[in-house]
C-alpha cells in the first residue's frame, strides 16, 4: 500500500486529507472498526497544559523525555496510567494510546483506539541483556558467578528496577524447619540438588523455599512456592514480591509462571489424579540474565505426590471468642460506619476468608442493576442496540406471570455528541406497556420456542440427539474396530400413527407398532439392532441398544438410551380429521400439497404447519 498511489487513484491533490476522505483511507485499509467515532483533540484537558508534550500530574515523576510536536501525553495522579494523543500528518485525524499499570494484579492494559490488550507482568519476557549492559557501561563482560565493581553492582541493580525487590540481606535457609521424612514422598531429602549456589528446604510437603546465590548482584535471592489447598491459594513469593493466586479448576494440567522481572522464575504445574486422591506436583526455578539462555534452571518437584487434604471449612470462627464490636474497639474505631477498605481486609485476613473473596467488589448495592430492586428483588435489565453511538434502541421486558404479560419499554435516541450524555432526540416509543401473551401448550407446534423434555443418556462413546419435531433421535457410536476407528450411526423416528422409522448407517427399516414391540434386526455378521417399544395412550417408549462385531476389543453391546418417551401426537392431531385421510399432505410434494389446501381453503396456520412440513424433509 501506498498513501501516493492511493490519493491518485481518488484524484485527491492536497496535502491535508478532508475528514471525508480520511474516513474513506481508513475503510480502504481496513482500519474503520477499530477507530474511534470520535479523533482525540491533544489540545484539551486531559494532554493540557503541556510542558514538553506532557501534562504531568504525577507529584512522584519529575524528569519526563520531551515528545516530539505531533504528540501529547498525560500522566495522572496515581502515576500508573500514561494516555497520548498523536496527530496523524496529512490525514486529518489522530489517534488514541493509553496504557495502564495495575500493580496490585501485575498487568498491563495497553490501548490503540478500540483495540485493547491486557499483559500478564507474571509471565512477561523481559528484554533485558547482561552482555549489552556491561558493553554499554564499557565494562570487561563478567560472567553470573563473579562479582562486578561495586559501582556497578548498585548502578546494575537500578538500571534492571531490582532494588526495589530486595530484602537486602542473605537468606539463611538453616531458620527454616525441615519436615519430617516420612510425611512426604522420599524424592526430597536432604538437599539432592546438583547446584552449589542453590539450597532449598521444605517447611511442609506442599511447598518449598529455595535459596539462590547471585554474585553478580551481590546477594541472594529466596524463592518461595506454596500449595494452600484448604486456604484456596498459591502463595508465590520472590524477595519482596510476592502474590497469592486464587485456587481455580483451570489451574490443574497446565504450567504456569511466576517471575521477578523475567530474571528469577517459578514454573510449577499441579496434576489432580481423582483416582487416588492425590496430587502430582512438578516444578523448578530459573535465572536468566539473557532472552536467550538461562544461568540456572533447575527443577526443585519432580513428580511430587502429595495427599489431597480433608479442609473442613464448617469448624466454625478461627477466633471462637470474636465479636465484631469488640474487634473495632480494640481498633479504637468509633463506629462501624467508618469501615474502609484497608480496615475491611484486615477483617477478611483476621477471620481467614480472605482467600475465597475476590480482591475487588464483584457488585454495588447502588449501581445497576440492583439499584432498580423492587423489595429486594430485580428480575429485568435494560438492553441497548447501537450504531457507532449516533442510533440508539434502549429496551426493557419485564415478565408479570400472574397476569399473563410482558411489561415494554422503549427508548430511541439520536446523539451526535459523543462527550456528552445529552441526545439531540430522545423518544419514548414505550412506557410500561403491557403485552398479553397466552401460556404455550407443549402440543403447539407453532411456538418457536418449543424444546423437547427429554434427558437424554450420558453413556461414554455414545452421542444421541433428538429431531427438531421431538418425534425421534439419532445417535452416533465411536468404535475401536480391528482395521481402525469408526463411526456408528442410528435413527429412530415415529414419523406416523404405529409407524417406526429406524435405521444403521444406510440401511433404512419401518415397522407398525400396534402393541409393544421388541424388535431386532441385524446387518451382515457386524451390527445387531435391538430395539423394545412401550405403547402408551399418549406416547412410546423406547430403549435401544447396538451390538458391534469385529471390535479391538472383540464385541461389544453399546446401550444407545433407555426408557426415552416420544409422544404420539401425529395420531392425535388425526382423530378428528379421520374422514379426509385420504386428502394427506404430503411434505415431499410441495406444489400439489398448496394446491390441496387452496382447494380447501384452509386457513393462514395450515399453511405455515405445511412450509415447516417441507422444511424439515429438506
Amino acid at each position: 500500500f501506498s498513501l501516493l498511489d492511493w490519493k491518485e487513484e481518488n484524484d485527491i491533490s492536497g496535502e491535508l486529507l478532508s475528514e471525508n476522505e480520511a474516513s474513506n483511507l481508513l475503510s480502504d485499509i481496513g482500519l474503520s472498526y477499530y477507530m474511534k467515532t470520535k479523533s482525540c483533540n491533544s489540545s484539551n484537558y486531559p494532554y493540557m497544559p503541556s510542558n514538553s508534550g506532557w501534562n504531568n500530574m504525577c507529584d512522584r515523576i519529575k524528569s519526563l523525555p520531551t515528545l516530539p510536536s505531533a504528540v501529547h501525553c498525560s500522566m495522572d495522579t496515581i502515576c500508573s496510567n500514561i494516555s497520548c494523543c498523536t496527530d496523524i500528518p496529512g490525514v486529518g485525524r489522530s489517534l488514541s494510546i493509553t496504557l495502564s499499570v495495575d500493580s496490585c494484579h501485575y498487568t498491563l492494559s495497553l490501548q490503540m483506539e478500540r483495540l485493547q490488550r491486557n499483559v500478564s507482568l507474571m509471565k512477561y519476557e523481559w528484554d533485558f541483556s547482561l552482555v549489552s549492559w556491561f558493553s554499554s557501561h564499557r565494562l570487561p563482560i563478567v560472567t553470573a558467578k563473579e562479582i562486578p565493581p561495586t559501582w556497578a553492582i548498585s548502578k546494575l541493580q537500578e538500571d534492571m528496577g531490582m532494588e526495589q525487590y530486595l530484602i537486602g540481606k542473605v537468606c539463611n535457609m538453616d531458620l527454616i524447619p525441615q519436615p519430617l521424612i516420612k510425611e512426604c514422598s522420599n524424592q526430597f531429602q536432604g538437599n539432592p540438588l546438583d547446584e552449589d549456589d542453590v539450597n532449598c528446604v521444605m517447611p511442609s510437603c506442599y511447598g518449598f523455599v529455595c535459596c539462590v546465590d547471585t554474585p553478580i548482584l551481590n546477594t541472594s535471592v529466596q524463592i518461595t512456592w506454596e500449595f494452600l489447598e484448604c486456604r484456596n491459594t498459591f502463595h508465590l513469593q520472590i524477595e519482596k514480591l510476592h502474590k497469592k493466586l486464587k485456587i481455580r479448576s483451570s489451574d490443574f494440567g497446565a504450567g504456569h509462571t511466576f517471575s521477578l522481572l523475567g530474571i528469577f522464575k517459578i514454573w510449577y504445574q499441579i496434576d489432580s489424579v481423582e483416582i487416588n486422591n492425590t496430587y502430582v506436583i512438578n516444578a523448578n526455578i530459573s535465572v536468566c540474565y539473557e532472552t536467550d539462555r538461562c544461568e540456572l534452571n533447575l527443577r526443585i518437584l519432580t513428580d511430587h505426590v502429595v495427599d489431597r487434604k480433608k479442609c473442613d471449612h464448617r469448624s466454625g470462627f478461627l477466633d471462637k471468642s470474636f465479636k465484631l464490636d469488640q474487634w473495632i474497639d480494640n481498633r479504637l474505631i468509633e463506629s462501624k460506619g467508618t469501615n474502609d477498605d484497608v480496615l475491611a481486609n484486615e477483617l477478611m485476613v483476621y477471620l481467614g476468608i480472605d482467600d475465597f473473596i475476590e480482591s475487588s467488589s464483584q457488585c454495588d448495592i447502588s449501581l445497576s442493576p440492583y439499584s432498580e430492586a423492587v423489595n429486594g428483588w430485580n428480575n429485568d435489565k435494560y438492553e441497548e442496540v447501537q450504531l457507532h453511538g449516533v442510533f440508539r434502541l434502549i429496551f426493557r421486558v419485564r415478565s408479570i406471570p400472574s397476569d399473563s404479560k410482558f411489561s415494554v419499554d422503549v427508548d430511541i435516541k439520536v446523539c451526535f455528541d459523543a462527550t456528552s450524555t445529552e441526545c439531540e432526540t430522545d423518544v419514548y416509543v414505550m412506557k410500561a406497556s403491557d403485552l398479553l401473551y397466552t401460556v404455550c401448550s407443549s402440543d403447539d407446534e407453532s411456538v418457536p420456542f418449543k424444546a423437547c423434555s427429554v434427558i437424554l443418556p450420558n453413556a461414554q462413546n455414545v452421542v444421541c440427539q433428538m429431531t427438531k419435531n421431538c418425534q425421534g433421535l439419532q445417535c452416533c457410536v465411536d468404535a475401536e474396530f480391528v482395521i481402525g476407528k469408526g463411526k456408528v450411526c442410528t435413527s429412530f423416528e415415529i414419523n406416523a400413527c404405529d409407524e417406526l422409522d429406524y435405521s444403521i448407517e444406510r440401511k433404512k427399516f419401518q415397522r407398525n407398532i400396534l402393541t409393544d414391540d421388541v424388535i431386532s434386526e441385524t446387518i451382515g455378521d457386524v451390527f445387531q439392532l435391538n430395539v423394545s417399544v412401550n405403547k402408551h395412550p399418549t406416547k412410546y417408549i423406547l430403549t435401544a441398544s447396538l451390538q458391534v462385531y469385529y471390535l479391538s476389543s472383540d464385541t461389544q453391546t453399546f446401550e444407545l438410551f433407555k426408557g426415552i418417551d416420544i409422544r404420539n401426537t401425529a395420531c392425535h392431531g388425526r382423530k378428528k380429521r379421520r374422514k379426509r385421510s385420504t386428502n394427506i399432505l404430503d411434505p415431499n410434494k410441495m406444489m400439489q400439497g398448496l394446491r390441496m389446501l387452496a382447494g380447501q381453503q384452509a386457513p393462514e396456520g395450515a399453511y405455515l404447519d405445511f412450509f415447516r412440513a417441507v422444511k424439515e424433509t429438506e
